[in-house]
């Protein structure tokens, strides 16, 4: 469409995840500081297009888009039925005619003349802006993850390694993959252009056995008696000569006994 007939001046739609951020979650310190939340992958390419974006806050105003569906769903279906068509190559090429007879029909002019359609730059990267982009940190061995994919990031002329740059990683329409660093590409291709390797699955860490329990004594036995098993040291040997010493050993001896 972009192609064909040029950059919409306005998209009218509804509030739909595709086209906004739904979701009830708090909003981060950027999205403080911008005052709007962060843009979907749609969004996003909308603004880079400089194409406003009206969202639908009622029922009837999706009214017009509706009627459409129900003749998609209901005047098509039944006018390939009566051409006989059951396979999709031939519902494609019935569609330009039936088209042009649709609209010839039913189609009314608008009250202003022209087209709400901006001319296409030529200069403008339709490829790169129309594609999937993730925010990642460069690895130590100059790859980034996407998907359990790794991307390799060829040294360049400015620097060799972009270990802890945050790069943008593109996933285009075609397949292929992208990464790109401020203004610059260093990766950009398709298939064996791009050199990327499955990375391998992290072992999930093994869960921590839960400690044995011990059991307890039962209340009628009786612990047994802890004994000391040192012996006695000997008596020096010059206690054994020691008048004072003998007469308390037999002082003490006599007591006992």
């Amino acid at each position: 469409m972009l192609r064909r007939h040029g950059i919409p001046l306005e998209l009218y739609h509804d509030r739909h995840s595709i086209f906004q951020d739904n979701s009830p979650r708090p909003w981060t310190i950027d999205e403080q500081l911008a005052g709007c939340r962060e843009p979907t992958q749609f969004g996003r390419a909308l603004e880079e297009l400089g194409i406003m974006a009206i969202p639908a806050h009622s029922p009837e105003a999706k009214g017009r888009i509706e009627r459409l569906w129900r003749t998609f769903q209901d005047r098509l279906v039944v006018e390939l039925a009566l051409a006989g068509i059951t396979e999709m190559r031939a519902a494609n090429r019935f569609l330009p005619g039936f088209l042009r007879r649709y609209n010839a029909r039913f189609a009314q002019e608008g009250e202003e003349p022209g087209l709400a359609y901006r001319p296409l730059d030529p200069s403008l990267d339709l490829d790169g802006i129309l594609s999937f982009r993730y925010q990642r940190v460069v690895a130590r061995d100059n790859t980034v993850r996407l998907e359990g994919r790794l991307i390799q990031i060829p040294p360049g002329p400015r620097r060799r390694s972009y270990f802890a740059a945050r790069v943008w990683v593109h996933e285009f329409l075609d397949g292929g993959l992208g990464v790109r660093y401020q203004d610059e590409w260093l990766v950009r291709g398709k298939g064996k252009e791009v050199a990327v390797v499955r990375a391998r699955k992290r072992k999930p860490a093994l869960p921590e056995r839960p400690p044995t329990p011990s059991l307890p004594l039962p209340l009628e036995t009786p612990l047994p008696a802890v004994t000391s098993a040192r012996p006695s040291p000997a008596p020096h040997p010059w206690r054994r000569w020691n008048p004072g010493y003998l007469k308390q050993r037999a002082r003490t001896e006599s007591l006992s006994s």
